[in-house]
């Protein structure tokens, strides 16, 4: 695909080197806001990741590496190298603008389901009683990484002018498909964790469960914990997803436009998701043992689950 240049005109480029020269002024427009929202989202991912290092370094070292702990540092560090590479693309000289579009796509693919296995996990431990309904969210979760992976072949860059600089030249619609499928998910598995930890609620009517959904109140200490956590993180994410969902799916929007909040996308999504890890397993290993029914057979298996993969090094779930 040719490289975006502008319009003929009577006046020389002054400065060859100066890719914004080569476009018309509002595709090198849009490209400068695409690099102000990129720029800005990846300082607040590393401005994240370093006030969370010292819950990281206990998360290596005080308790066991287990499954969970490999999904999150894996998503961690996935996101951090998708937000590196979409930030260099539009910023640095790069050699080929296709392999690093690969590149990012490729981080994206591993990113976003890596995420969203955060959540899996949560399913799996809430509902670990139930095996169908843990089959059908492992479905879901296949079917976000299938949806996932489609990104590296759905997105184009090419180089502006003669120059080393590279731009979007076309993000295909079914880029869209993991981002689809993941809001589908996330939905899915915050309706289903919400109604089955709103059985433990005190006050079993109507209004009593939608105080507890609202405020908390009446429910035992874990399922206030997951509650809020997924609250928390359903209204922030779902708004950003639904906005890039649009976006790309509009078919008049620029490319370089259709794709810029895939970017704070992933970050917020893998920000808010990691503090709800954080949240259920350190507010786990201070959990009184007295905050739960004890006769709940729910909140028996849902604190084994989850008190397994949250236990400090040397210490068993009583």
């Amino acid at each position: 695909m040719s490289s975006p240049t502008a319009s003929p005109t009577n006046f020389p480029i002054l400065n060859p080197n100066t890719a914004l020269a080569f476009l018309p002024p509002e595709i090198a427009e849009q490209l400068e806001i695409s690099r102000y929202v990129y720029v800005a989202t990846l300082g607040a991912y590393l401005w994240d990741t370093l006030t969370n290092l010292n819950n990281d370094r206990k998360l290596l070292f005080k308790y066991p590496v287990r499954l969970p702990t490999v999904a999150y540092f894996l998503s961690r560090v996935a996101t951090l190298a998708f937000l590196s590479s979409a930030t260099v693309f539009p910023i640095s000289a790069v050699k080929s603008c296709q392999t690093l579009q690969v590149a990012l796509g490729a981080c994206f693919a591993v990113a976003v389901p890596a995420t969203s296995f955060l959540f899996f996990l949560r399913v799996r431990a809430v509902f670990n009683t139930s095996p169908w309904v843990v089959r059908f969210f492992a479905v879901i979760w296949l079917a976000t990484l299938g949806g996932s992976i489609t990104v590296p072949f759905a997105i184009q860059g090419g180089h502006i002018g003669p120059t080393q600089h590279c731009i979007n030249t076309a993000v295909k619609p079914f880029s869209s498909a993991g981002i689809i499928i993941s809001t589908c998910s996330d939905t899915m598995v915050f309706l289903a964790i919400s109604w089955k930890l709103l059985t433990t609620a005190r006050d079993d009517s109507l209004n009593g469960k939608m105080k507890s959904f609202f405020s908390g109140e009446g429910l035992p200490h874990i399922s206030r914990i997951l509650i809020q956590g997924g609250q928390l993180y359903y209204l922030i994410t779902v708004g950003v997803k639904i906005v890039t969902m649009t976006l790309i799916l509009t078919p008049t929007i620029p490319p370089v436009l259709r794709a810029i909040f895939t970017v704070p996308n992933v970050a917020i999504e893998n920000m808010m998701a990691c503090r709800v890890f954080r949240a259920v397993k350190f507010g786990l290993t201070t959990l009184p043992q007295t905050t739960f029914p004890k006769n709940t057979q729910l909140h028996r298996h849902t604190i084994s689950s989850l008190m397994y993969a949250s236990q400090p090094a040397g210490r068993q779930p009583g």
